[in-house]
């Protein structure tokens, strides 16, 4: 004869009851659907909104804050206003000595001379 600390038949019923629970917890939480998440800020010198139709909110966020530091590593280069962007030191240098440019830089100029 085996020893066991529940009574014969309770078993099934504490299975039963464990599983209604889960049940009822799942069907308490709200269904995740997809949403639009979005953000607003500034980028060289317009308005820049990025929209995410996602599930999923913290991937969305971080895939934006990447957004957003591309531009700001962008502007970096290409602004006309930041100091010590490319842009800027060409246009102080203009008619004196060449300028190192990042490749960043190198592939915009080379995309205006086609243009």
């Amino acid at each position: 004869m085996g020893f066991s600390c529940i009574e014969p038949g309770r078993g099934k019923r504490i299975r039963g009851l464990l599983l209604v629970a889960l049940a009822w917890t799942g069907a308490c939480q709200a269904p995740v659907t997809p949403h639009l998440v979005e953000t607003t800020g500034l980028a060289m010198g317009s308005s820049l909104r990025v929209a995410i139709w996602t599930k999923r909110d913290t991937d969305a966020r971080a895939a934006i804050a990447r957004v957003f530091a591309e531009f700001d590593r962008l502007e970096s280069a290409l602004s006309v206003w930041r100091e010590g962007s490319d842009v800027q030191r060409l246009n102080t240098a203009a008619g004196g000595p060449a300028v190192p440019v990042g490749a960043d830089t190198r592939a915009v100029l080379a995309a205006a001379l086609e243009a």
